[in-house]
Formats: structure tokens, sequence, C-alpha cells
């Protein structure tokens, strides 16, 4: 799910009032009596339809011309207008209901809602608007186009600036700030935790869809956040839709006085759900920021680490003290944590220990998670808001997406009104789930033609498992399926972030290959297509994959064979399904290319091997098989794949291997060069390839090495 640009956003717009003027036109036409106020409001409602045209195509020429947009950015008057044409189209619909329970004789009472006063004001409302998109109309960059969409007056007391630049203000300030403090704070800093907080910033902000979030800068409730010293807000619903983008924009300008951190916890890394990690990282952004927490961060230090003695262990209880004193420093600090109900382990105790850092008295926290029995048991003091319950970005995005999809020639309507039944339909069945409309949309766009839609309307799977289940049963051919299940495989069992060019190797390796078979690898467009809605580009670069959505592993690994037959062959189980993995690497390491001839001297490269694919692939492989192949040594394929690379002899293949999984984990393997296939397997704990080993000739168990023999190493 792609994060929409200005002009999309524009376009939602546009869906919307040209349903309101088709509508609205119908309603003169049939009730001739309504009013000049009446017929005034649908006439300026049809000018804003053209101003919204015209804003739409300088916003898509300035975004062709400069493609760099600030994601974070708030388009107030997008919001402001969609809030107004709401109030039109809310008129329209209690028309429509009116008319539709009307009998013949009392239809022509069928009047309009609002008084005369009422109407002009809405009609007012709407003149506004049109003169603020107006302005935009004579923007000749980006930035001129985006101030005049931006609010400049809303929330200004409370914050200095809602920014798109907390990532690079973070990075800036962390280093920045690491390069005047000493060698000696550097070294405290960093023993915190190597949790990068500004990646998953980038990353969320990156996702974020323009215009939306008004709702909730607007409300009341995150006013009063704002202007609270110690408030509590807990954002819930389905994450990653709005939760994320929201929490993650709510910063000021660096200031003395304002004391600010946040932290993402992921389920795909177990680190980030410890409550030692969340805190030392808290603590490390607030040290940053301040002297006098910077002196308290270097004492607790000093005592954690007295000279001559052993380290003390640091516990999360002591983190937590140490970051409430931290916060003392500041007139007010705001702590922002997303994804609590990612954290798998000791999750109650973790909550109470963020709970109670609003005990300071000038701590402000925004937690954000799904709605979970025990979070809110947990977070019942909280002021707390439903993100499903709130339809006005969701609406705004499925606009937004019907236009743009109609305008690439993906979604070929020939009834204008099935578009807002689509719309409709969409709205309600999502149940504030960004994720799920946008996985109806692209089956929505796969059918030809609008009768077929009109039938898949009635037919939505409800939640996302059944929508993944429906995709997968959609995959009819059998190398599909195969494609598409091993993609899935590699994806959730990898290591390391899936570079297309290892995913593309290892879907084209067969049991038995020796070399690389070109003529058996697939694309990336037929990959795409085939995990349509299951996968996504991880980065603009269009360098990495990764699953479209946190919901489709757990759908993946939570599949029951008994009861869901028709998708139980995708079920993935961990570490189960690493034995393909394993499998996989061990192959590429016994290619025949790399037993041609001896490795170069640099580990850096394979110069002499020209496919992307098989370097990147070798690479992966050299580095992760140990672990892949752990649970699955004694299987028969995996044992002799690897007794092939441990030969008794080092061969081609070994050394390739072990040069390069020696250069990762920094050993020096100039200074052993007596080292045998031996003292290797003994080494990583091959049983199985040692006890083999040592049935062969010219293999000596108490071969010594500066490493010490076999059996030492064994122990």
């Amino acid at each position: 799910m792609d994060p929409l640009s200005i002009s999309a956003s524009i376009a939602g717009l546009i869906m919307i009032t040209n349903s309101i003027v088709t509508n609205g036109f119908k309603y003169l036409s049939e009730f001739k009596e309504s009013g000049e106020t009446v017929k005034s409001l649908f006439h300026e409602v049809n000018l804003l339809f053209g101003t919204l045209h015209s804003l739409q195509n300088v916003a898509a020429r300035l975004e062709h011309q400069q493609s760099s947009i600030p994601p974070t950015t708030r388009i107030h008057h997008i919001n402001a207008c969609y809030v107004t044409l709401r109030k039109v189209e809310a008129q329209l619909e209690k028309v429509a209901a009116k008319r539709n329970t009307a009998t013949e004789r009392t239809r022509q009472r069928v009047l309009w809602p609002l008084s005369k006063v009422e109407t002009k004001n809405l009609l007012l409302e709407v003149e506004r608007q049109k003169t603020s998109l107006s302005l935009a109309l004579s923007a000749d960059e980006l930035s001129t186009l985006l101030s005049a969409l931006a609010s400049q007056d809303i929330i200004q007391k409370g914050i200095t600036k809602i920014t798109e630049q907390l990532q690079s203000h973070c990075t800036e300030r962390d280093v920045n700030k690491l390069s005047i403090i000493g060698k000696k704070r550097q070294n405290i800093i960093g023993s915190l935790n190597k949790v990068d907080y500004n990646q998953y910033q980038s990353s969320n902000v990156r996702l974020r869809q323009a215009g939306t979030g008004g709702w909730f800068l607007d409300g009341t409730e995150f006013k009063h956040w704002l202007s609270t010293a110690d408030a509590k807000l807990w954002l819930y619903g389905i994450r990653k839709a709005t939760t994320i983008q929201e929490t993650q924009r709510l910063v000021s300008e660096p200031d003395s006085q304002l004391g600010m951190a946040f932290f993402f916890c992921d389920y795909k890394k177990p680190e980030t759900q410890l409550a030692s990690t969340i805190l030392g990282s808290l603590v490390k952004q607030l040290a940053l920021q301040d002297e006098r927490s910077l002196l308290d961060l270097e004492e607790f230090y000093e005592v954690h680490n007295p000279k001559g003695h052993p380290p003390k262990e640091v516990t999360a209880i002591e983190l937590c003290e140490l970051l409430k004193n931290m916060a003392s420093h500041f007139k007010n600090t705001m702590i922002l944590i997303d994804g609590l109900d990612e954290i798998e382990t000791n999750r109650i105790e973790t909550l109470e220990m963020l709970c109670d850092l609003a005990s300071t008295g000038n701590l402000k926290t925004i937690f954000a998670s799904r709605d979970e029995v025990d979070i809110r048991n947990c977070l019942a003091q909280y002021t707390n808001i439903s993100i499903a319950a709130q339809s006005g970005d969701l609406r705004l995005y499925v606009a937004a997406e019907i236009e743009i999809r109609t305008a690439r020639h993906q979604f070929m309507i020939r009834d204008p009104e099935l578009k807002e039944h689509i719309m409709k339909t969409l709205i309600t069945g999502a149940e504030g789930m960004f994720r799920w409309v946008a996985c109806q949309m692209d089956y929505l766009c796969e059918l030809n033609n609008d009768d077929d839609r009109r039938k898949a309307l009635h037919e939505l799977p409800r939640g996302l498992p059944a929508t993944y289940e429906r995709i997968l049963e959609r995959i009819k051919l059998k190398q599909n399926q195969e494609l598409v299940k091993r993609t899935l495989r590699w994806i959730v069992c990898s290591k390391e972030p899936v570079l297309s060019e290892v995913l593309l190797a290892v879907l084209s390796i067969k049991d038995g290959d020796k070399n690389l078979n070109r003529g058996a690898m697939t694309t990336m467009v037929d990959i795409m297509r085939w995990c349509s809605s299951l996968i996504r580009w991880k980065d603009q670069e269009m360098k990495y994959i990764e699953l479209a959505h946190f919901t489709v592993k757990e759908f993946l690994l939570s599949i029951n064979p008994e009861e869901q037959t028709s998708v139980a062959d995708y079920r993935i189980e961990i570490p189960k399904d690493e034995y393909h993995l394993a499998k996989v690497c061990l192959t590429i390491l016994n290619f025949e290319e790399f037993a041609a001839k001896p490795p170069p001297r640099r580990t850096d490269r394979l110069s002499w091997v020209a496919s992307a694919e098989i370097q990147e692939a070798f690479r992966y492989a050299s580095e992760w098989w140990p672990i892949h192949a752990y649970n699955h040594l004694e299987e028969e394929q995996i044992s002799a794949l690897i007794k092939k690379l441990f030969g008794p002899v080092k061969s081609n293949n070994f050394l390739w291997w072990i040069k390069y999984f020696a250069a990762r984990i920094g050993l020096a393997l100039d200074k052993y060069p007596e080292m045998t296939t031996l003292h290797l397997a003994a080494h990583l704990g091959l049983s199985n390839v040692v006890k083999w080993l040592l049935g062969q000739e010219a293999v000596d168990v108490n071969s010594a090495s500066q490493m010490g023999t076999p059996i030492f190493l064994a122990i």
C-alpha cells in the first residue's frame, strides 16, 4: 500500500465532490421548489469541483518536477475541504433516506434538511474552501504549493511546529551532540542499546498517507494532551493504518524546555520488545538533549561499572527510575511508544513500568497498539481513542485510490454510480483497516466488468485473515502456488532484509542443482503479480522485499491445516521451514562454479562471478546456513550437503565459504593455516560431520593448530 501523493489526495476530494454534484443536481431536478440558497450551494460545490481539478493538475506537474515530497506534510486545507464536503454529503444522505421511505403522496414533502440560515452558512463555508484552494493554483514550486495547502495557525501554541524533519533532526542532533561530548561519554551512550530508532521513524514516515490524521491533530483529546503536563493518551485499533503515521508526528522543534523520546516495538526484532531496550533507548535520547540528563547517565554508568570490579547488571526498574530523574530536568517531556501489542514476553510488567513514567508530574505519554485485553486493563487510566472509529481518513484514501487506479487504466468502470457504491461498501467493511481496503481494491482491479465487481462487493471477505485466504485460493496453477509459497517462506524465515537479487536466485534453485539455472529464474514482476497484496517493496529504490503488512505473517503462522485445507500448504512453521532455506544455502555453496578455482584474496567482492544474483545469494548462504541448518543437521539431504562441503581435504567450495564466513565473524584465517575441515566442524558443533570425518582416511583427530585440537574445539 503506497503512500498517497498530494495530487492523489486531491483526486480523492474530486471523486467525493463529483458525487455531491451529481446527486445534488438530481435533487434539484426532482424538487424544483428547493429555494435559491440550496441551488447556490450546489452551484458553488460545482465550482469547487473545477478548482480541485485545476489544483490536481498543478500538484501532479510539480510532483513530477520535484519528486521529494515531505511525507509528514500536513495538508490542512485538503482535510478542511473534506470536512466541509462531508457536511453537504450528509444532508443529501438524509434526503435519500426520506425519499426511499416516502410514499407517492408524501414524496413532495421531502424537504432539504437545513434551514435557510444553516444552508447559507454551509454555502459560505464551501466558498471559503474554494478560495483557500484557489490560492495554491499559482504555485510554481512544490514548496509553495505545500505552504498554501498547510495550516499556519493550528496547534501553534501547544507545540512550536509539527515537522517533517523529525528523522533528520534526531539524527543531526545525535551526531552533533556525540561529536562534542568526548570519547568517554560516547562509550557510555553507546553502551545503552544498539537499536536504531531513527530507522523505524524513517520507515513509518514513508508509509504515512498524505493528508490524513487531521481528525487526530485537531481533536480535543490531542489538544488536551498538549496542554496537560502529565497527560496520558492511548491510541488503539489496527496498527500501521493511522496510528503509526500520527504518533510519529507529535514532536516539536529542539527546545531546552522540552524533552522528547520515541520508540517502536517490532514483532520482527525480539530485542525491541525488551523493557531494558525500550527504556534504554528513551534514556539515550533524553541524554542527548540535556547536559544535566547526560550527567545523570554518566553517574548511573559509573555506579554500574566500578573501577576494578565486574560490571553490575542494569535492571529495567533502574532504567525506569533514571528516565524519571532525567525527565525532571525538562519543563515537559514527551514519550511516544508504538506497538505495545508486539511485545510477546513480560508484556504486563513492561506496561506497568511504562505507565509509571507519568508519575513524575511533568512527563506526558502517548502509547499506540491494537486493542487487546491485557493492554486495555493496564491502560485503564489513559484517555483512549479508537482508530477504527475514524472514517474520514479512510474515506479520503478510498476515493483517492479509485481515482488514481482509474487514471492509470487499472480500474475501468462504465457506470459512474458504481464508484460511489464501491467507496461506501469498502468504507463500511473496512472497520478502520487501510490494509483491508488495499487488498479489496487489488482484487476489484483484476475483474473485467462492472457486473463482476458488483457481485464481488456482495462477497467481500470479512477481516484480513479471510482476505489473505481468498488471495491464496485464487492462485490455481501449481507452479504459481509453489512460487508464492517459496517466496513467502523465504521472506518470513530470512535472517536479514530480503534483497530482490537473493530472492530471484534462491527461488530458481531446485534439489540437485549444480549451477544457477537462469532459465528457471522468474522476474520481480511475476513475483509481485502472484503475491499481490501479500508483499511489497521495502524501499523506494526497490532493492528489498518485505511482507506487505505484519498481519500477513500472523496469518501464515496461524493457518490451521485441518480447517483451512485450501491454503494448508502455505502454512509456515519456524524453525521447521528453515530446513528449506538451509538446503538452498548449502546447494549454492556447493555450486560447480565455486569448485572451478580458489577464491580471490579480497572477500568484499566476487570479481569473477558475473551474476549479481549469485553474488548476493552466495553472501547470504555463507553467513546464514549454519543458523538455518541448526535444527536439521540429522536430516539426510542437509547432512549430505554439509559433508560435501566439509570433505577431508579442503575443497575450493570450502575455501570460498570459509574465507567469507571467517571475514564476517572476525576470524583471521591467515593466523591458522593449519586449520582443517575437522577443526571447523568441531568448532561449529556439527557432530554428525565430525563423526563422518573421523571415519575418513588422512583425518587426524589430534591435528594441532593455534586454536587447539579438534577435540579441544568441540568441548
